[in-house]
């Protein structure tokens, strides 16, 4: 699966969807297993994303999808139910103005999710 169609499908997802799937499926996408079959370093990152996801803990896994040094504003339109995330790096859009890296989702976490992956396609990060 592409970054493009995981977007799709966490901006589409509903809230009983497997959304720790969704955002698992992120990780991987982002954090490639090694081909190499040395796994150890690979493992030691996963650990804690996954212990968060077992725990439910949705929005702290999806948190670390964020790229590094991002920044992150959330909100919620309650006439659509939809929750947003848009992203900006700081020595770009200090204001965070515009959608270019956004996300929306019923679903806060993959809102958060779908903008950490359009940001690093738009970047080349991805």
């Amino acid at each position: 699966m592409t970054l493009s169609e995981l977007i799709e499908r966490c901006e589409a997802a509903a809230a009983d969807d497997d959304i720790s799937g969704l955002i698992d499926e992120a990780y991987r996408l982002v954090n490639p297993v090694p081909r190499n079959g040395r796994t150890g370093g690979w493992l030691e990152r996963y650990d804690p994303f996954e212990r968060m996801l077992c725990a439910g803990a949705y929005i702290d896994a999806a948190m670390m999808l964020l790229p590094e040094g991002w920044n992150a504003d959330a909100g919620f339109r309650p006439a659509k139910s939809l929750f947003w995330f848009r992203l900006a790096r700081p020595e770009h859009d200090p204001l965070l103005v515009g959608d270019k890296y956004c996300g929306r989702s019923c679903v806060p976490a993959l809102a958060l999710v779908a903008a950490s992956l359009r940001a690093r396609s738009l970047v080349g990060e991805g």
